[in-house]
């Protein structure tokens, strides 16, 4: 697209329309991976996956 502007095929504001878009789109895949995460993580939260258990029962309070 870039070439196309430089060589006047394009207008420049079809480039930036182009580029918005192209930006959207990857806002929105960013936000996606992001709202994954999160949801791994509170599901791993909700279920203990990362909770250990300890055998000591002497207690750890000084």
């Amino acid at each position: 697209m870039g070439e196309n502007l430089a060589s006047g095929l394009v207008s420049p504001l079809e480039y930036r329309v182009t580029q918005n878009a192209f930006l959207k789109t990857r806002s929105g895949l960013l936000d996606a991976v992001y709202q994954h995460n999160l949801a791994v993580a509170e599901w791993d939260r909700a279920t203990g996956r990362y909770f250990q258990f300890s055998d000591d029962t002497v207690q750890n309070v000084h």
